[in-house]
C-alpha cells in the first residue's frame, strides 16, 4: 500500500513539474527576476520602484491597471 501511494505521489509530482503551469510559474520568475526586480526588490519589497508586495497597492489597484502598467510602462515616471 505504502508502495502504490509513494509510485502515485511522485507520478503527480513529475505531472505537475511537467505541467504547462510549472512551465509558467518559472518563465514568469525569470521574467520578473529579467525586467522588475532591479527596482521592485527580488522579493517584491521595492527599492527605486514601489514595493509590490504592500497589501495596501492590491487593495487599490485591479488586474486591468497591472496588465497595462506592466504592458507599456509609467508613462512620465522612471518606468519603462
Amino acid at each position: 500500500m505504502i508502495c502504490r501511494l509513494l509510485y502515485v505521489s511522485v507520478l503527480l509530482l513529475w505531472a505537475w513539474t511537467n505541467s504547462s503551469l510549472a512551465s509558467s510559474v518559472v518563465h514568469s520568475k525569470k521574467l520578473y527576476s529579467r525586467h522588475c526586480a532591479a527596482c521592485h526588490g527580488v522579493e517584491g519589497n521595492g527599492g527605486v520602484g514601489v514595493p509590490l508586495s504592500l497589501a495596501d497597492l492590491h487593495a487599490v489597484v485591479d488586474d486591468v491597471y497591472l496588465r497595462q502598467t506592466i504592458r507599456y510602462g509609467r508613462p512620465g515616471r522612471i518606468m519603462p
